[in-house]
């Protein structure tokens, strides 16, 4: 989840609620376990006075929604069942 949180962080600095929302998509699943970690995180970088670490998991507590909604729009591959291509017979 970490690594997760990270890149995501690392993609909304770079390519913003698009770029992230690639990366959400790919962890789809953890997407809530993230966004509780990057607030967590925030919380302790605050109380520690670290700002900087606290304001990059800030931007992406605060920019959730919008990651989410992008993230909704992305197309995620779907897995092939060893039966797709199969047509059935009579």
């Amino acid at each position: 989840m970490w690594e997760a949180l990270h890149q995501i962080i690392r993609a909304y600095n770079t390519d913003g609620d698009s770029g992230a929302a690639k990366v959400l998509a790919g962890v789809a699943g953890k997407a809530e376990a993230a966004r509780q970690l990057a607030y967590r995180l925030y919380t302790l970088c605050e109380r520690s006075s670290r700002a900087e670490d606290a304001r990059a998991y800030n931007e992406v507590v605060t920019g959730w929604n919008g990651i989410e909604s992008a993230a909704a729009k992305v197309a995620t591959p779907q897995q092939r069942s060893l039966f797709d291509d199969v047509e059935e017979t009579p």
